[in-house]
């Protein structure tokens, strides 16, 4: 008997401790690590949309086409970038200009290696004493021809449209 109470002396003081300590600890934190292994496969393929601009001036024309390089059918539109005071005009079969934004779209998709019909830009300069921003005769010009294109979407009707608010990362 004698020994039961040196060894509940000894005990409980360290199951108190124990119980003390453990009440105040914080709070623990474990993770699991695992494994998984796959077989088989199947290959994605992500198709760019690549279009090169293609210019020839005469005079004071600009003559634009774009060319499609990529691998997959896409939309095109173009505009041109001039001085202040510069007059561009546009004239070209299957383009049609959209007022809210400038551009100038393409009527129809453009299939991979063919090329959009001429969209012609005509520059007029000012010249004039009573015109506000006067160019004189013989400057030359930068007029900066900007393309963008975009991969042709399908509806549920199958029909084709263009979403220019895609970018890489979403298209």
């Amino acid at each position: 008997m004698r020994g039961h109470k040196w060894l509940n002396r000894a005990v409980l003081p360290v199951l108190a401790a124990a119980l003390v300590l453990g009440a105040s600890a914080g709070a623990a934190y474990s993770y699991f690590t695992t494994y998984v292994t796959a077989q088989g496969g199947y290959t994605l393929q992500l198709y760019d949309v690549r279009t090169i601009p293609h210019e020839h001036v005469e005079g004071s024309v600009k003559s634009i086409t774009v060319e499609n390089t990529g691998e997959v059918e896409c939309w095109v539109r173009a505009k041109a970038i001039a001085p202040a005071g510069v007059e561009i005009s546009y004239d070209g079969e299957g383009w049609k200009l959209n007022e809210a934004d400038g551009w100038y779209y393409y009527g129809t998709p453009i299939q991979p290696k063919d090329v959009t019909p001429v969209l012609k830009a005509s520059i007029a300069m000012p010249t004039g004493e009573d015109e506000l921003h006067p160019i004189e005769p013989g400057t030359e010009l930068n007029v900066v021809v900007v393309t963008e294109s975009t991969k042709v979407l399908y509806d549920d009707a199958g029909m084709p449209y263009a979403d220019w608010t895609l970018t890489a990362k979403e298209g």
